[in-house]
């Protein structure tokens, strides 16, 4: 039997049912299947996440119970208009106090100065052309 890297829900069934059959061949077990996904280091995400406060009620509705806030970076004094480009893997935002624009890279997780002086830019958008 063939066992793949990246195991599918249907693949995983099929091997269930094929090791309950015959005890030669060896079963998975569930903590080998999602060892690769658990760090020790990494921090614990609570739901609903106390960071995401609704502040009028009629807006309660759209909250999403298990979505949470990460924090990508600190160091701004004063951020806002940020724009994904998820062709390049990147965001851009305006630190206006402090006149640039910065870059995070999501492949790396690490944030440079994109753009110094930024003549005080307070927002990001693309177009259709990128």
């Amino acid at each position: 039997m063939k066992i793949e890297k990246h195991l599918s829900r249907r693949s995983f069934l099929q091997g269930l049912a094929l090791g309950t059959v015959s005890t030669s061949i060896p079963l998975l077990s569930p903590l080998k299947l999602f060892a690769n996904e658990y760090d020790p280091n990494k921090p614990v995400k609570r739901y609903p996440d106390p960071s995401v406060e609704v502040i009028d009620q009629r807006f309660a509705k759209y909250k999403i119970g298990n979505a949470v806030v990460e924090r990508l970076w600190t160091g701004a004094r004063w951020s806002e208009g940020p724009v994904w480009f998820g062709d390049g893997g990147f965001l851009l935002w305006s630190d206006i106090p402090n006149n640039r624009i910065l870059k995070w890279q999501e492949a790396t997780g690490l944030v440079s100065v994109y753009r110094k002086p930024s003549n005080n830019s307070n927002g990001h958008t693309r177009d259709r052309q990128g």
